[in-house]
């Protein structure tokens, strides 16, 4: 029995030693989550200026991790300092997404709330033509997996490489609330006032088992107001979340909107930057 017990001793120890390992890994994972409004804030912020160049403030998180709910309240996002004269870009007063853990388990992915509370926009259009809603997104959206070396590489490796891919997830709102109040409008390459347009825009839906419904509706509503990249950065945001990453393979992307959406920005704007100062409602 002695000589059994000398046998599996360094077996024995090693289990132990994995055990606490898993203790302490169980108890970290428990402190990050539940101190996550502590950091949150201060890694989105991170996140959104190493990724954009764009500055971003939080004046607080509500949310549980615990829960998989992220609820960031106050945010502002200004423009780059070097690029435009004009410091703000949007400031939203809430900005939340609760996702179903459990089904991140599953075929369909349970978003239970998305609140976009925007309190304004200011699109910004600099000395040098570029505006700021166009630089953000250009930062944010994901590059087109298609490239000139897989179109030489032939239909062969395109099959190759669809084999590999996972089956995008199914994905359902349970609720998508949507609200901006105005919408800025500044030409810094002329000599203007700027241009505020008081929307007061509220749109809420429930139980969509299709994301590109919501998006869609958005750029009907919103497209006049040149808001067409903003409501898909957005979205872009919410649906590239670690776990649920894989349902946009489907979504409608930023250069399917409508081809003259980026290279053509300036057309879709201008006649907003040639009106006179003025307020009108929705």
């Amino acid at each position: 029995m002695e000589l059994l017990k000398t046998l599996l001793f360094p077996l024995s120890w090693l289990l132990r030693k994995l055990v606490k390992l898993a203790i302490i890994f169980v108890l970290i994972l428990v402190i990050v989550l539940a101190c996550g409004n502590l950091w949150l804030p201060w890694a989105v912020k991170w996140q959104i200026k190493s990724k954009t160049g764009f500055t971003a403030d939080i004046e607080s998180s509500q949310g549980s991790l615990f829960k998989g709910y992220v609820d960031l309240r106050d945010l502002r996002i200004s423009n780059p300092r070097d690029k435009f004269e004009t410091n703000k870009f949007v400031y939203f007063n809430e900005f939340a997404t609760d996702i179903k853990l459990g089904s991140l388990f599953t075929d369909t992915i349970v978003i239970e709330k998305i609140i976009v509370d925007v309190d304004n926009i200011t699109l910004v259009k600099n000395a040098g033509g570029i505006y700021n809603c166009q630089l953000f997104t250009k930062s944010t959206v994901a590059p087109d997996p298609s490239n000139d070396e897989a179109k030489i590489n032939g239909s062969e490796n395109k099959s190759k490489k669809i084999a590999k891919e996972k089956v995008p997830k199914k994905v359902r709102l349970d609720k998508v609330l949507f609200t901006i109040k105005s919408v800025k409008i500044i030409d810094e390459s002329v000599n203007c006032p700027a241009n505020e347009i008081i929307i007061n825009y509220r749109r809420e839906f429930s139980n969509v088992d299709d994301p590109n419904k919501v998006i869609k509706t958005l750029l009907s509503d919103l497209s006049k107001y040149g808001l067409s990249l903003f409501i898909q950065t957005t979205f872009d945001s919410v649906l590239h979340l670690p776990g649920i990453e894989q349902i946009t393979s489907g979504l409608i992307k930023t250069k399917d909107i409508s081809k003259d959406i980026v290279s053509g920005i300036g057309n879709r704007l201008k006649d907003l930057f040639k009106k006179k100062p003025n307020k009108s409602s929705k």
